[in-house]
């Protein structure tokens, strides 16, 4: 199986991030529901083919694209397939409100409990840090 350039390396630097993932998934405070997305994520990791990919594909210099084994043809597709789930996912959902108001060192005030009043605060933190 052939692949171009552009597309494999971002395929694998982006899957350098499923395992991450597929613990923020799987945990209970996770609002997507177990499925068949997951389920590819655990064959791979615990298969070790990514690895596996990354060590037997071979770039075509002349082509400017990797050639795939194909015996790892399936697997590939599937780190596809689970890359672009990642890409797609609301991944604030999967941060526990702990840890956004930890790193942006906002905390709720005691006179500010109602909830928008302080998601208000943390979306002006996000925004200073952003400008």
């Amino acid at each position: 199986m052939k692949i171009r350039k552009e597309a494999f390396e971002r395929t694998i630097i982006n899957s350098e991030y499923i395992g991450y993932y597929y613990h923020l998934l799987t945990a209970d405070s996770s609002p997507y529901p177990e499925g068949e997305q997951i389920d590819k994520m655990r064959y791979l990791l615990e298969n070790n083919h990514i690895e596996e990919i990354k060590a037997n594909a071979r770039y075509l210099f002349i082509f400017r694209t990797y050639k795939v084994p194909s015996v790892l043809q399936k697997e590939y597709q599937l780190l596809e397939e689970c890359v672009s789930y990642i890409s797609n996912l609301n991944t604030h959902l999967l941060m526990p409100q702990e840890a956004i108001e930890q790193s942006l060192s906002i905390k709720a005030e005691d006179e500010a409990k109602d909830q928008k009043e302080h998601y208000k605060q943390l979306v002006r933190g996000l925004l200073d840090i952003l400008h």
